[in-house]
């Protein structure tokens, strides 16, 4: 567990190679209060990882993005799977929001939030996870877009997205934003969405299993 409730971050990666998945334990992050300048993910950079991964995000700032999946630097890796669920809850007054920047953190723009990994254009598995969930909640606030899946990641089983509170002045979509993926669920109770809810992905890919889209209240 790694708990932060204050000062300044570069980055934070959730999780390393894990030679024996067997033996793998799950990884929880508890974001309060400080300043990440880059992004928050949760399996290694490239290597594969397993066990689930937790992020609880109620304060604070995170300028780049947050990805429940790995980061995916390595064009020459086949790796990057994470053989398990991501669960990333965005509240409180967190924000996740790079003030206009048009700079890629490796290959994805700061102020998203994907359930998946942010993967890599070079090698189809990475960024894969097995479910997600991502929800926006209370007064945090979203620069961009969320993703059940990834930027390059996607999600092998389904992925859910709950919006019950706060802004997200892009788009919310149940797939990627340039990957594939299975089972989709969206739901939202309450909060702002300020372009759009989508089921599928974004720029490309295509989604195999059903689509439910429950929008309440």
């Amino acid at each position: 567990m790694l708990i932060i409730e204050g000062g300044q971050f570069l980055s934070i990666a959730g999780g390393i190679d894990e030679e024996n998945p067997a033996d793998a334990q799950s990884v929880y992050i508890r974001m309060k209060g400080g300043n990440v300048r880059g992004s928050i993910y949760g399996a290694a950079a490239f290597a594969a990882a397993s066990g689930d991964r937790k992020f609880v995000i109620t304060g604070g700032k995170v300028h780049g993005w947050v990805a429940g999946g790995c980061n995916g630097t390595d064009d020459n890796q086949s790796g990057g799977t994470l053989a398990s669920d991501t669960y990333l809850y965005i509240g409180g007054n967190a924000e996740i929001n790079s003030d206009g920047s048009t700079t890629p953190i490796n290959i994805s723009l700061g102020g998203n939030v994907f359930g998946a990994g942010s993967g890599n254009a070079n090698q189809p598995v990475t960024g894969q996870v097995n479910s997600t969930n991502v929800i926006i909640a209370d007064d945090a606030f979203v620069e961009r877009n969320v993703y059940g899946g990834g930027n390059l990641g996607y999600s092998l089983e389904t992925a859910n997205v709950t919006v019950k509170g706060g802004k997200v002045f892009g788009k919310v979509f149940g797939g990627s934003n340039q990957k594939q993926g299975n089972e989709v669920v969206v739901t939202m109770t309450g909060g702002m969405v300020r372009e759009g809810g989508f089921g599928g992905s974004n720029v490309t890919g295509t989604i195999s299993g059903n689509v439910t889209m429950n929008i309440l209240g």
